[in-house]
């Protein structure tokens, strides 16, 4: 403030510069670099197309699951621009309910090609079309996005539980295969503890099948939930032996730095006056 000739001044300042809120926001996510740096996808995913990614995950493994434990997960700047991220969460009411992480996960990146060119949605529909074949139901009862891009799928006759469970994984494949083919394809589920039993089964003829190529798979659980005896740990062990690659990273507690700078970034002052 200026004053001259008994006028007033006020300079031009930035609106709400000093201004604090009254709601507690944390917005840093604090990270272990190490354990990030382990996450991170071949360097084919971040500059390259689907094809030449294809070609390089084969050096790594066909297939790799990676697992984090802990309770602080990895986020989507992990990922590449160029290819699709699904994220779904395991919710402790609702895992005696097939799929529905699955359902979760699957419709974003179903729903973003709607929003393509009339050329390129059509493309997809003749590759989807393609892909589930005369059961495409089995998707749209998963994921109902979907009907908007294949149209209504024709209706069949309900086989026996064992017959459709069987069929839906072989759709469910083919479907993710005709994305991955074109979108390097990362999925990542957390709270992978409460996870269902038919979600199980089905990841694990999804990690260890040849067809699922640029894929990878990430997971969280909280390792004090899982006892040796979890269907989880049973599963993963399956998992190995059927030769893919599952990377265990277990998650440290956060060191003093890390709650400081949580802290002092979430109260808008330095480091050293939240330290006390």
């Amino acid at each position: 403030m200026v004053h001259c000739n008994g006028v007033c001044r006020i300079d031009p300042f930035p609106l709400g510069a000093d201004d604090s809120s009254d709601r507690l926001l944390i917005l840093r996510v604090v990270r272990a670099e190490h354990e990030i740096d382990a996450l991170l996808l071949p360097s084919t995913w971040r500059r390259g197309s689907a094809r030449r990614a294809r070609a390089r995950i084969r050096l790594f493994r066909a297939c790799q699951a990676q697992i984090l434990c802990g309770e602080r997960s990895c986020t989507r700047r992990l990922f590449p621009p160029r290819g699709l991220f699904a994220a779904g969460k395991f919710d402790q009411y609702k895992r005696y309910i097939p799929y529905a992480t699955l359902s979760q996960a699957s419709r974003p990146w179903s729903v973003r090609f709607l929003v393509k060119s009339e050329a390129e949605v059509d493309q997809w529909r003749h590759t989807l079309r393609e892909a589930v074949g005369p059961n495409g139901q089995l998707i749209v009862s998963l994921i109902p996005e979907v009907e908007f891009i294949i149209g209504k799928p024709a209706a069949r006759s309900r086989p026996a539980a064992a017959r459709r469970q069987n069929r839906f994984q072989l759709v469910f494949r083919r479907f993710i295969c005709a994305f991955a083919r074109r979108h390097p394809l990362a999925l990542f589920l957390d709270d992978l503890q409460w996870l269902d039993v038919a979600t199980l089964d089905l990841l694990e003829r999804l990690v260890t099948h040849p067809e699922v190529r640029t894929c990878c798979w990430f997971g969280a659980y909280r390792d004090n939930e899982v006892s040796p005896s979890h269907s989880l740990l049973r599963t993963l062990e399956t998992i190995r032996k059927a030769g893919a690659r599952v990377q265990e990273i277990v998650l440290a507690p956060l060191v003093l730095d890390d709650v400081g700078a949580l802290v002092s970034d979430a109260l808008h002052c330095a480091p050293e006056h939240v330290r006390p």
